[in-house]
């Protein structure tokens, strides 16, 4: 009998491991989760901004290129707006 008492309280022991390791590793999944979450979306944000700049370079390409060719102010003031609009967009998609 005493046999029995001791693999019963060595089983009981090793069930009392099992769950708290099975709850430390939901507690790390629910954690990595809420990461990924976060990183997720600091990824999002970045692409964004990642557009909004790239756009911008654009901006300063064209009135380079306009300034260079000696265009006219008011095509270099259409195309500074049009691409304002576009940054506005951007800002817009970013404030979601």
């Amino acid at each position: 009998m005493s046999n029995y008492s001791s693999i019963i309280t060595s089983l009981n022991s090793k069930i009392e491991k099992l769950i708290f390791l099975h709850r430390s590793l939901e507690e790390e999944k629910m954690r990595l989760n809420a990461e990924k979450q976060d990183l997720l979306k600091i990824i999002q944000e970045l692409k964004i901004k990642s557009n909004y700049l790239e756009e911008q370079n654009k901006a300063i390409r064209m009135a380079k290129d306009l300034k260079e060719e000696g265009g006219d102010s008011l095509d270099l003031k259409l195309k500074i707006n049009e691409l304002v609009r576009e940054v506005d967009k951007a800002l817009a998609l970013l404030n979601r």
